[in-house]
């Protein structure tokens, strides 16, 4: 299977139309950026909800599905986005940086599919499904940093405004929710109970410089 090239696919796409999306911003986030020298700068970001029946976030999944399918779940996250069934069950989200201005499709770094907030059962607040942009998981040296662990924290902010209990995920990369402070509660699972959620959030905004 030949690699993709994203960097090849956002050239070809730049002479194009750039379109508005509808995204809705939720918590302003800061995102860490490679610099020449090798250390990294932090540069201004957003976590923000998007609605399936707005055409302009439809337009968004449509084409980030199509640059990062071969990386792995925007595919899934699509097909659920896109499904008139499956998107009344499940809330989505996206991070972005906030440069170039009117780009938000070259500008994403994150997408994520979770419970509906809307949900009726608090029990847990699950993390379906989370997809980083293929020029950072598929880089040795990425130019961004911190789209997964900054996912979580608006994931977990999102928990605690509609009063779930827990944050909950199913995940085979142990060592990353390990080290965010998620409890193991079983094969593969992974629990942030609502009781840690503060202190989840205040390391996160000081390791970010948020606070």
């Amino acid at each position: 299977m030949n690699t993709l090239n994203i960097n090849s696919v956002y050239s070809n796409l730049a002479g194009a139309q750039r379109i508005s999306f509808g995204e809705k911003l939720l918590y302003n986030i800061k995102l860490k950026e490679r610099l020449e020298n090798d250390t990294f700068s932090k540069t201004d970001s957003s976590f923000a909800s998007l609605n399936p029946d707005d055409k302009r976030d439809t337009e968004l999944i449509k084409k980030l599905e199509t640059l990062w399918n071969p990386s792995g779940y925007a595919a899934v996250i699509a097909e659920e986005f896109l499904h008139p069934y499956k998107s009344k069950n499940s809330s989505f989200y996206i991070i972005k940086k906030n440069s170039p201005p009117d780009d938000t499709l070259h500008k994403t770094t994150c997408i994520a599919s979770t419970t509906n907030v809307d949900n009726t059962d608090k029990s847990a607040f699950e993390i379906d499904y989370i997809q980083t942009s293929p020029d950072i998981s598929q880089s040795d040296e990425p130019k961004i940093k911190g789209s997964g662990e900054l996912m979580i924290y608006g994931c977990v902010k999102e928990a605690q405004k509609y009063g779930f209990q827990k944050v909950s995920i199913f995940s085979s990369n142990n060592s990353f929710y390990e080290h965010l402070g998620f409890n193991k509660a079983a094969y593969r699972w992974y629990e942030l109970p609502s009781s840690q959620y503060n202190e989840f959030l205040e390391r996160v905004e000081k390791k970010y410089g948020m606070d």
